[in-house]
C-alpha cells in the first residue's frame, strides 16, 4: 500500500489482544529500495534489537516510562494472508500493480502465483519496464524467453513484467513458450479474497 513508515512497540499484556498502553515506541521510515518481505524484516528487527537494548537499560537504572494509551479508533487493521491462499496475480490490475502484489509474496514467500495450461507456477519478480502502449488484452502473455537467463518476459496493462520461475512451480521454464497466456481464472480470484484463517498450528484449511 505504498506506506513506508515502520514501527516497533512495546505494549503492557492484557486480555484483550494489542489494547495494552505502550510503555515505548519508535518509528522509522523504510528505505524506497527495500521491497521484499525479507528487506522489511531485516530492517525492523534492526529497529527492533535497537528498541530492546533502550528499554533493557531502562530498566537497569530504574527510569520512569510515559506509557501512553492506544486510541483504536484512528487505527487500520489488516489481516494476516496466506500466500498459497491470497497471493493469486489479477491480470487486470496495471503492471505497477502487478509489480508491487509480486513483491510482496516474493523472498522468503515462495512467490505470486498463477497458472499456465491449468498448472500453477509461482513468479519472482525480477524486474519491470513501463511501456504505457501495451494494451490491456495484452496482459498475460509471454512475449521473450531467455533459458540462459533463467526468466521470461510477460505483457501487462501499461508495462512489461521480467520473471524468474519459484523451485515450487509445476512447470519448468523450458516448458514457457513464447506467444503463451498466463491466466488466473475468476474462481480462483474470488477463493483468493478470503480471508485466511490461522491457529497455534499455522493456517486453517477452509
Amino acid at each position: 500500500n505504498r506506506n513506508r513508515q515502520g514501527g516497533c512497540f512495546i505494549q503492557r499484556i492484557t486480555p484483550d489482544i494489542d489494547r495494552g498502553e505502550v510503555l515505548l515506541s519508535s518509528k522509522y521510515v523504510l528505505h524506497d529500495h527495500i521491497q521484499t518481505p525479507a528487506e522489511y524484516e531485516s530492517q525492523n528487527n534492526k529497529h527492533g534489537f535497537a528498541l530492546l537494548k533502550n528499554i533493557t537499560y531502562m530498566l537497569a537504572t530504574g527510569a520512569q516510562f510515559n506509557s501512553t494509551p492506544v486510541d483504536w479508533s484512528k487505527k487500520s487493521y489488516y489481516p494476516r494472508l496466506s500466500t498459497l491462499k491470497n497471493g493469486w496475480i489479477n491480470w487486470s490490475w496495471s503492471c505497477d500493480q502487478i509489480a508491487r502484489f509480486c513483491c510482496a509474496f516474493s523472498d522468503p514467500y515462495t512467490g505470486a502465483q498463477t497458472t499456465l495450461r491449468d498448472s500453477k507456477i509461482s513468479l519472482i519478480l525480477v524486474n519491470t519496464y513501463p511501456n504505457p502502449d501495451i494494451h490491456p488484452f495484452c496482459a498475460g502473455i509471454v512475449i521473450s524467453r531467455s533459458l540462459h537467463n533463467g526468466s521470461f518476459k510477460v505483457a501487462a496493462n501499461g508495462g512489461i513484467l521480467e520473471f524468474s520461475l519459484h523451485e515450487t512451480s509445476e512447470t519448468a521454464l523450458c516448458s514457457i513458450n513464447v506467444g503463451d497466456r498466463l491466466i488466473t481464472s475468476s474462481k480462483i480470484l474470488e477463493m483468493s479474497m478470503n480471508r485466511a484463517s490461522y491457529d497455534a498450528f499455522g493456517l486453517v484449511d477452509s
